[in-house]
């Protein structure tokens, strides 16, 4: 718990609102209080999301959902989801790995995620799992 502590008190250093829960189940329920019904929102990809339950929670019909995952996109379709990210309400993604000193390491096929992450959305929310913290980069 001592690292968890640590590292929320560190994004805290780099103006970043940390937040701690229990388990995987209590994700969207802290994601209740964060992002409004009838909110723009979309997803960096990421397999927490669908592990914690985020996905099928945004595809409930209360939000505008950019679903990337959306089956019958086209290809075009998808990109076009990545570029309209910058505009969203809400972007909601993982990171490859969070260091205890606060600084997020994201490796990405797009970079659409490093772009959201960077700037755009009006709200970026990480889901990161204990098993993402590590001390430092190297």
């Amino acid at each position: 718990m001592e690292k968890i502590e640590r590292t929320i008190r560190n994004l805290g250093k780099h103006n970043i609102k940390g937040y701690f829960v229990e388990s995987k189940e209590d994700v969207t329920t802290l994601l209740e209080t964060m992002v409004k019904e009838g909110e723009k929102v979309t997803v960096g990809g990421s397999q927490t999301l669908f592990q914690c339950g985020v996905i099928d929670w945004l595809r409930n019909g209360k939000f505008d959902y950019l679903d990337r995952y959306d089956e019958n996109k086209t290809r075009e379709e998808v990109l076009d989801v990545f570029r309209q990210a910058s505009f969203c309400d809400s972007y909601i993604t993982s990171t490859n790995a969070l260091t205890e000193e606060g600084e997020m390491l994201n490796v990405d096929g797009h970079c659409n995620r490093i772009s959201a992450i960077v700037h755009g959305p009006k709200q970026v929310v990480v889901i990161v799992g204990i098993n993402k913290i590590v001390k430092d980069l190297d």
